[in-house]
């Protein structure tokens, strides 16, 4: 494999960097899907993103966007031509269509490139392309996708401009982890810190925020009126529930910033 084909450790970074600052944006999907969007662009060199959150994708369906989100036109008539064509039927004779529908037998989870998934003859000769896409002056794109429901979509699609070079197999890399790493943060129900303190009985509540205090096993004793090796045998008992090996781990786990809920928008069903 070229090096110009690996994925280097900086541009993992940059991929963690922006699966964070997703996390971050917390639950309103609004502001964190249009960053993705904006990241991954950024990361692959693509120009337009558009969320391919779908509901209804079924053979002689016309498929429904869940919340459209698209950016990067080169200017507003780009945009109407693909508004035009997302509100018509014409996606039903799109191979693009065909290739999300057959992506989504063959497996539940998929990145690939146009070239992956439909022959150029097929791209070039499709009213859908000719009509839509050139006037809206994109070509080759780049996607990802999961299903996550009967029917129901979850992923993007980036695309370079007209007649611009393909994606490579770094770029499809990068976009399958980033991708890979937010479904994972959706999937993320684990409980908030500050629950699973209060679920604690009342003793080993005591010692964990004694713990949290910074005061040592002795201190604790001292202040709890218990011996050193009931303090310890307390503290190894809160690692044990919460999962935690360390005294530096259940402090990481309880001081870290509040976990904030990822979420889709309405229309998912259960994800």
């Amino acid at each position: 494999m070229s090096t110009s084909q690996r994925v280097t450790l900086r541009r993992l970074r940059e991929v963690f960097r922006l699966i964070n600052e997703v996390k971050e944006l917390g639950s309103d999907h609004r502001v964190w899907r249009l960053h993705a969007l904006r990241g991954l662009i950024g990361l692959i060199d693509g120009q337009v993103g558009i969320s391919l959150d779908l509901r209804n994708l079924k053979p002689g369906i016309v498929p429904q966007f869940i919340e459209p989100l698209d950016i990067g036109w080169a200017g507003e008539r780009e945009q109407g031509y693909f508004k035009a064509y997302a509100n018509s039927g014409a996606s039903l004779d799109d191979p693009g269509t065909h290739a999300l529908l057959a992506l989504q037998k063959r497996t539940r989870f998929a990145t690939a490139s146009r070239e992956q998934l439909i022959p150029d003859k097929v791209w070039y000769s499709a009213p859908a392309v000719q009509d839509y896409r050139r006037l809206g002056k994109v070509d080759g794109f780049l996607t990802s996708v999961a299903t996550v429901g009967p029917g129901v979509l979850h992923g993007f699609i980036l695309y370079r401009p007209w007649g611009g070079r393909p994606f490579q197999l770094r770029e499809r890399k990068l976009s399958r982890i980033f991708h890979a790493e937010l479904l994972r943060a959706l999937k993320d129900h684990s409980p908030d810190p500050a629950s699973q303190l209060n679920a604690l009985p009342p003793r080993l509540q005591q010692v964990a925020r004694l713990i949290l205090e910074g005061l040592s096993a002795k201190e604790s004793a001292a202040r709890l009126e218990l011996s050193v090796q009931t303090v310890q045998s307390y503290s190894k008992a809160i690692y044990n529930r919460l999962n935690l090996h360390t005294r530096g781990e259940f402090m990481a786990h309880f001081l870290a910033r509040p976990r904030r809920p990822l979420v889709l928008p309405s229309g998912f069903g259960d994800f």
